[in-house]
């Protein structure tokens, strides 16, 4: 509800997480959601950070708990297979060009490479995107100590009646 502490929301978070026997992953989060961007302020930690943010009428945030049997850290890793478009380079290959036409319908959200296609003529082009600079490459992340990761979200629109939008 409008007034509530971002900082309330870790701690909750934090301690049903830790009732559980598990440990809250502290370095993923939740955030805020603004249209065509996917992660906007504030930063919704699942562990109590200090976070003075006070929750607005019509925020809309993303409620992200991540909880693990391991150490409760995340590490970046590879191979990378969601990107983003983030420059727009001038590019060779007409494949190239054609593949940069598919992705602009995603109106800069992320994207999975499997949703082009699986041809080589799109493995190609993809590499030429990446060598170019023009694709964010977001990286695989993994628990540190090999743990077991699971994650759940609610959206949420903050109102007096919070409206859940997703829940998975």
């Amino acid at each position: 509800t409008p007034g509530t502490k971002v900082d309330e929301i870790s701690g909750t978070i934090e301690d049903v997480i830790r009732s559980y026997g598990c440990q809250p992953v502290s370095n993923l989060t939740g955030h805020g959601l603004g249209q065509w961007e996917g992660h906007a302020e504030p930063t919704i930690h699942n562990v109590r950070t200090g976070n003075r943010y006070v929750l607005q009428e019509g925020d809309v945030i993303a409620v992200e708990p991540f909880a693990t049997n391991g150490s409760g850290r995340i590490k970046d890793s590879e191979p990378s297979v969601i990107f983003s478009l983030v420059n727009m380079k001038p590019v060779r290959s007409a494949g190239a060009r054609k593949i940069i036409r598919d992705i602009e319908a995603f109106n800069g959200l992320p994207f999975a490479e499997r949703w082009l296609g699986s041809s080589f003529k799109t493995r190609l082009a993809m590499r030429e995107l990446k060598q170019s600079g023009a694709l964010y490459e977001y990286p695989v992340l993994k628990e540190v100590s090999k743990g077991i990761v699971a994650q759940a979200e609610h959206t949420v629109v903050v109102k007096e009646t919070p409206i859940i939008t997703t829940k998975l």
